[in-house]
């Protein structure tokens, strides 16, 4: 789809969960948090924010995991090879692949309108790159109301922050997957769905993902200084050493 015709959809309205499903499914992953010996412990989702393979999911999806794998709609397997950056107050966490990946761009959920049209995609209960199709019910920029944390009980620094609440159902292993709109931009990830069936859910807004992506990405970048300087440190020692031992070898020859 050009960008026209999906501003097209966005100004109409209206959003074709067909074509949006099949276009974004290439950037959706399932999470799977593994034992040390390969079991399946727990599911969450996420999506590839960067090409290099930087992928967003909740911070409650991979906390105290020590294996990963991320399941991509085309089948692909990938290990997960390092948690780059955990923000437990913003409940997002930014994980690496190391491979290529596509990534999806990211909306403004402040700008959200009550009423617009959104995409859930994720693996409720594990079943696998389901969608829901829903709408914008309130954006809230304090967090839960006083009269939610009071019935939360276990009240987290999360609750108080940033969140979109979207008339959407929702369930276990939907955390950390996309809400899309109609553009296929993503305006936040799935946080927790509340009500019988999980008919209303909250999701992380897009603002504060893209904060901790930029954080993510400094991480990366100092990380991948720090090993080439490494190397050239340890190859300039290595050099050093095989050069006193040649001169000394010069000398008692």
């Amino acid at each position: 789809m050009t960008a026209l015709a999906a501003a097209a959809i966005f100004l109409a309205g209206a959003l074709d969960s067909r074509e949006l499903f099949q276009r974004v499914k290439p950037s959706v992953v399932q999470i799977q948090v593994l034992s040390p010996t390969g079991e399946l412990r727990s599911l969450g989702s996420g999506f590839a924010a960067t090409s290099d393979g930087l992928l967003i999911t909740n911070h409650h999806v991979v906390e105290g995991a020590t294996r990963m794998e991320a399941l991509f709609a085309d089948g692909r397997k990938m290990k997960v090879s390092a948690v780059v950056f955990d923000d437990p107050d913003h409940d997002i966490a930014v994980v690496r692949v190391d491979e290529p990946t596509t990534p999806l761009q990211l909306g403004r959920a402040m700008s959200a309108v009550v009423g617009d049209e959104v995409m859930l995609v994720g693996s409720p209960f594990g079943l696998d790159f389901t969608i829901t199709v829903g709408s914008v019910a309130r954006y809230r920029p304090d967090g839960l109301t006083p009269e939610m944390l009071a019935l939360a009980g276990d009240v987290k620094p999360v609750d108080r922050q940033p969140m979109l609440q979207l008339n959407a159902s929702s369930g276990q292993g939907n955390s950390g997957g996309p809400v899309l709109d109609g553009t296929g931009a993503v305006l936040g990830i799935v946080r927790a769905g509340i009500g019988a069936h999980g008919n209303f859910t909250f999701a992380v807004p897009s603002e504060s993902i893209q904060s901790a992506l930029a954080q993510a990405q400094r991480v990366a970048a100092d990380t991948s200084v720090d090993g080439r300087l490494l190397n050239v440190g340890i190859s300039a020692l290595v050099f050093g050493v095989l050069a006193v031992l040649y001169v000394r070898m010069r000398r008692t020859s």
